[in-house]
């Protein structure tokens, strides 16, 4: 109890990287273009947690070693120490066990992140709070501050098994942009995009699980809306695994979604391929302000407050 208790604190002690809806272009780091891995994981199941967690610092240790700064780990991939199969009725109990593995989980993020110098981003876990479960993302700063986004929307599947959604979306900035996570089904949802008109995150990130080609289409062209609605950056990944193994039976794709106006013209982004890949993406901060400076552009998340506030 007191390890849980501990944990908890942690994962809420660092309001210092959020910001409140408002905060401008203007007041981060000016003139700047990162460079962000994005790895669409592959979930094998049946992994020891020692297993995975080697298996997370691998892809890690690789991005390091192409100088990103930014990981982005998708949804679940604790999904990873679930058994290959198993029967139905048991989901609960898995669940709990992996419940019960989050305080070690983030702990063992915090020394990678710390270890390679990079900021992670989504890598969400199963917490449980009282009678309900949480699919909880974070982000953990090169210095092992934590912040959390607790999934919004649960799926069906999700509320199946009690996973209760959060109340509202967390805004953050790191030193070169600002930034929120939308886990998977919540990038699918209009009022929850309505909802960040007034913080103008620049980057959007899009971490995902899906089972099946609808479903990874449905968050793919929902998040590229999301580039376009609020004229940001907008990062997805998901999980990959086999077909006929119903607990790691996953379609996933790392995507980089631009705003679409002539400041991004002729920028194509690689997509890549459903098996487990770490591609690399460049976001060019300053062209992404000049472009919201640029008021002959259709930027509709500004042109949605000029009509609300005449």
């Amino acid at each position: 109890m007191k390890t849980l208790l501990l944990f908890l604190l942690l994962a809420n002690s660092f309001s210092c990287t959020s910001f409140k809806p408002g905060t401008h272009d203007s007041d981060l780091k000016q003139n700047v273009g990162i460079k962000i891995a994005v790895v669409n994981f592959q979930v094998a199941g049946g992994q020891s947690f020692s297993q995975h967690m080697a298996h997370i610092e691998l892809i890690a240790q690789k991005a390091s070693a192409e100088n990103a700064s930014y990981l982005l780990l998708p949804e679940l991939t604790v999904f990873d120490l679930m058994p290959v199969n198993f029967e139905a009725d048991k989901t609960h109990q898995e669940l709990v066990k992996l419940a019960a593995l989050a305080p070690r989980y983030q702990e063992s993020l915090v020394d990678i992140g710390k270890k390679y110098k990079l900021n992670l981003i989504g890598a969400s876990m199963v917490v449980k709070e009282n009678n309900y479960f949480l699919n909880r993302a974070l982000f953990i700063n090169t210095e092992g501050n934590v912040q959390i986004q607790d999934k919004l929307r649960p799926t069906p599947w999700e509320a199946s098994f009690k996973f209760k959604g959060a109340s509202g979306v967390k805004f953050f900035t790191a030193p070169e942009f600002s930034f929120v996570i939308l886990t998977c089904h919540d990038a699918e949802f209009p009022d929850i995009s309505s909802g960040l008109v007034s913080a103008a995150p620049q980057v959007i990130f899009v971490p995902s699980m899906t089972d099946d080609q609808s479903g990874l289409n449905r968050v793919k062209l929902t998040a590229s809306a999301r580039a376009v609605e609020h004229m940001a950056y907008v990062l997805m990944t998901g999980t990959s695994g086999l077909s006929d193994a119903p607990w790691h039976a996953y379609l996933g794709q790392n995507h980089l979604f631009l705003p679409q106006n002539k400041y991004f013209k002729g920028m194509d982004s690689p997509v890549g391929p459903s098996n487990e890949t770490l591609t690399f993406y460049y976001l060019d901060l300053t062209k992404l302000r000049a472009a919201r400076l640029d008021t002959k552009q259709v930027y509709p998340a500004r042109d949605m407050k000029a009509l609300t506030n005449p």
